[in-house]
């Protein structure tokens, strides 16, 4: 028997996949993660800006749009980001939606953010937007499924708001950066937040890292972002 659902969100919550989705879009894995295509270094953006801050935007044509805020905010764009479509193309590229992870989450909470990120990326990828994949991971136990669905040497985004402070987030946030770059080798990291200059030199000897700071950094000395000696190198 068919499984009818009363309304868009009651599909999302329930059928787990947006209506939108192409259903021929080429996935990955058991948890069937939609594989978004490579993209090179010609497509770095000069600026990123918040998807509901497009009025910062001077050059649409060399500007990408990032979701690193919170969920609340993008819930709509998760549901139905075919209606974005025509909005979004006029852009240099869109980043995936930011979508929160937990270690409390349930797994099948975290895999399903994930996974709901990518499918948004489909859609935009699908009707010829240039996407850009934000990589997030709560814990090295999501290591497989976040990485899941990118190609090697292509670019990806990492924002580092909110993870840098947090001791156990920081690590978390260093680890995975460095587990990033082993296993997908990507052309270029974007950076959306801070990162300790030190750092930042040990993974450009790895990838091309571009960095880009919130607007409301500006008055901020970078001193102020930076990470401790113990937290630096962790690997690399």
């Amino acid at each position: 028997m068919k499984i009818v659902y009363k309304s868009e969100l009651e599909f999302y919550i329930f059928g787990r996949t947006i209506a939108s989705y192409p259903s021929d879009f080429e996935v990955v894995g058991e948890e069937q993660i939609p594989l978004l295509r490579q993209l090179g270094m010609d497509m770095i953006p000069n600026d990123l800006v918040c998807f509901d801050q497009i009025t910062r935007v001077n050059d649409s044509e060399e500007t990408g749009l990032h979701f690193f805020a919170q969920d609340r905010k993008f819930q709509s764009v998760l549901i139905h980001p075919e209606r974005y479509v025509e909005k979004f193309s006029q852009y240099k590229v869109i980043l995936t939606p930011d979508v929160t992870l937990s270690p409390d989450m349930p797994p099948s909470v975290r895999i399903q953010n994930i996974r709901a990120s990518r499918q948004a990326g489909a859609v935009w990828e699908s009707r010829g937007i240039n996407v850009v994949p934000s990589v997030r991971w709560s814990c090295k136990d999501d290591y497989e499924i976040a990485f899941s669905g990118i190609p090697s040497q292509s670019i990806v985004a990492v924002g580092t708001y909110g993870a840098t402070r947090d001791r156990a987030l920081r690590h978390a946030l260093l680890n995975g950066l460095e587990e990033l770059v082993n296993r997908l080798e990507p052309a270029a990291i974007l950076i959306f937040g801070s990162l300790d200059s030190r750092y930042k030199k040990e993974l450009e000897k790895l990838t091309h890292v571009r960095q880009f700071l919130p607007p409301s950094w500006s008055n901020f000395s970078p001193r102020e972002f930076s990470v401790d000696n113990d937290d630096l190198f962790l690997g690399f």
